[in-house]
């Protein structure tokens, strides 16, 4: 019988689903519970845009297993395995969301893997990855934080993640590493760049740009929030003034972020003609199964 391209998909998808449900499942479970990556339930709706944009070229592809994927699915698979009988949880569902792409490549084809190459690499974004870069992330925070009250004329005296002045002492917790400014920012980074150049110089460019900006803003922001207490005598930044003043900053970051990368993109013209679909370029052939 005939299959639409659709429902195809739709079957690869739920395949990997049943397949690997407890890691996709203890996965979404750390989305709920940890902040710092509550962006993981946006990438799935973002992947699925992104597959949209092009699906009528999609369509119009030869769909057909890809004999060459298993090359790379028999080590995912291993390496999923691993992390299920040592209790690696990244490996686990790193490994897993991996496959995801990989089955796409085996049961529909080399030509439309290439399409979603981009799609593919965004999608890894829904692993929970990063916090072992909390402990470095801190401690250069406080570098950050340290050299501004020195260079505002503030007394500073650091002992390791802790920061005092004469109105009071700070700490440089896990939650002010800036892991989260940094991990959001890589991820909106990425998908900018991919929307709005064509070259990858300046895709690459403007993700590195996404990296080091919420590094040195973060350090900004511990500052800024030290110099406002200590100025108003420990009235002001602290508690939930704290959390207000981080986010608002993060929002002022993000939009300095965009405002550069927006003298650079590319016409629209261009980055249209990238996305679009090609009419003539290859035709579906309908599947039987």
């Amino acid at each position: 019988m005939r299959v639409s391209p659709f429902t195809y998909l739709l079957s690869v998808v739920i395949l990997w689903g049943a397949l690997f449900y407890e890691s996709v499942w203890s996965t979404i479970l750390i989305w709920e519970r940890s902040p710092t990556f509550n962006h993981g339930f946006l990438i799935a709706p973002i992947c699925i845009y992104l597959v949209y944009q092009k699906w009528e070229m999609l369509i119009r592809l030869p769909f057909a297993v890809a004999w060459r994927a298993v090359i790379a699915i028999i080590p995912a698979v291993f390496l999923w395995v691993a992390g299920q009988l040592s209790h690696i949880a990244f490996v686990e569902q790193f490994a897993a969301f991996l496959l995801l792409p990989m089955m796409l490549w085996f049961f529909c084809g080399n030509a439309f893997i290439k399409e979603l190459l981009f799609v593919c690499f965004f999608w890894m974004f829904s692993v929970p990855v990063g916090e072992f870069l909390v402990p470095d992330l801190q401690n250069i925070t406080a570098d950050f934080t340290v050299f501004f009250l020195e260079l505002s004329g503030v007394p500073v005296y650091r002992e390791g993640l802790f920061i005092a002045i004469p109105n009071g002492l700070f700490e440089v917790a896990a939650a002010c590493s800036g892991i989260r400014y940094l991990i959001a920012s890589f991820c909106l980074g990425t998908l900018y760049a991919y929307l709005n150049y064509t070259k990858w110089k300046k895709r690459l460019g403007f993700v590195a740009f996404s990296l080091v900006l919420p590094i040195i803003a973060n350090g900004i922001r511990a500052y800024g929030i030290i110099l406002i207490a200590h100025l108003s005598n420990m009235e002001y930044a602290t508690g939930v003034d704290h959390i207000i003043y981080g986010w608002i900053w993060f929002a002022v970051v993000l939009l300095i972020m965009f405002s550069v990368g927006n003298r650079w993109r590319d016409p629209i013209n261009q980055t249209l003609t990238q996305h679009q679909c090609h009419p003539n370029r290859l035709t579906f052939h309908s599947l039987r199964l």
